[in-house]
C-alpha cells in the first residue's frame, strides 16, 4: 500500500513539472519571435516598413542576415568574404572588413494619430558579426522597446555591387538569455 501511494504521488508530481516544462517553453518561444524581412541592402533608396507590437519591454537585436546556398562550401566563401569577420589565410586568422554598406534605421513610437522618434541612425556597416546555418549575420543595432506599437523603417543609401546575387533579410528579434527585461 505504501509502495502505490509513492508511486501516485511520484507520477502527479511529474505531471504537474511537464505541465509548468510545456508552459513555460510556450512563454519562452513567444519571446524570442524574430522577424525575416527580404531587404535588398545593395540597392541605394530600398526600404522597407514594418509595424511590430512590442509587448514585453526588451532589448531588440536589428541585423542583416547574408543568406548562402546550404552545403555550397564555395558560395559559404563567397559570401563569407564580402560579409568579412575572420578569416583564415595562411594558417593565420586575420580580420577582414568585407564590403560596406550604408543604411538608416529609423524607429518610432505610435502614438494615437502622430508617432515620437525612438530611434534615427545612419548605420556604415557594422563589426558584430553572427553565424547561422545558411547565413552570416551583421547585428546593426541593439534597441531598448517599451511596450506599444512601432514602426521599423530600414533603407539603403547606396549601391552595393558587390551584393548582387547575395539574398538579404532584415531581421529583429529578443534575446531573452544574454540581455534582461528593462
Amino acid at each position: 500500500m505504501t509502495n502505490m501511494r509513492c508511486k501516485d504521488y511520484i507520477g502527479k508530481n511529474t505531471m504537474k513539472v511537464l505541465i509548468i516544462t510545456l508552459v513555460f517553453s510556450w512563454l519562452t518561444a513567444c519571446d524570442t519571435s524574430r522577424s525575416d524581412i527580404s531587404f535588398e541592402v545593395q540597392k541605394k533608396g530600398s526600404k522597407v516598413e514594418i509595424e511590430y507590437r512590442v509587448i514585453l519591454p526588451k532589448y531588440y537585436f536589428f541585423r542583416l542576415d547574408f543568406l548562402h546556398n546550404k552545403g555550397d562550401r564555395q558560395d559559404r566563401d563567397r559570401v563569407k568574404r564580402l560579409v568579412g569577420g575572420f578569416i583564415k589565410e595562411n594558417g593565420e586568422w586575420v580580420q577582414k572588413p568585407g564590403v560596406p554598406f550604408s543604411l538608416r534605421l529609423k524607429i518610432d513610437k505610435l502614438e494615437g494619430a502622430g508617432s515620437k522618434q525612438v530611434f534615427d541612425e545612419n548605420i556604415f556597416d557594422s563589426t558584430k558579426i553572427s553565424i547561422q546555418e545558411n547565413s552570416f549575420g551583421k547585428i546593426i543595432a541593439v534597441v531598448p522597446l517599451k511596450p506599444g506599437v512601432y514602426r521599423f523603417t530600414i533603407e539603403s543609401l547606396k549601391d552595393v555591387p558587390e551584393l548582387n546575387g547575395t539574398p538579404v533579410l532584415f531581421n529583429f528579434y529578443i534575446n531573452t538569455k544574454t540581455f534582461p527585461t528593462l
